[in-house]
């Protein structure tokens, strides 16, 4: 991710609208991530990524916490019913 955002970054006059830079980074994503992104890739869909950010912060939420699923356990465990 964050080679892409510094080739976006640097090359901004390259894609200065934010549909081209979406084009960029779907391009640069395959195998099972390009399958849970591209419903939103649509340009029909009603909810199509209307910028950039919104397609990281969605990346993000998927990959950002590699722990994520052992955090998740923990917290679980940890909401007990507590005596008084």
């Amino acid at each position: 991710m964050i080679q892409v955002k510094n080739k976006l970054r640097g090359n901004s006059d390259s894609y200065p609208s934010e549909d081209l830079k979406i084009i960029y980074v779907a391009g640069r994503i395959g195998g099972d991530t390009l399958v849970l992104i591209s419903p939103r890739l649509n340009i029909v869909s009603r909810y199509t990524y209307k910028i950039v950010a919104e397609l990281y912060k969605y990346l993000d939420n998927l990959y950002g916490d590699p722990n994520k699923e052992r955090n998740t356990r923990q917290a679980f465990k940890d909401l007990g019913i507590k005596k008084g």
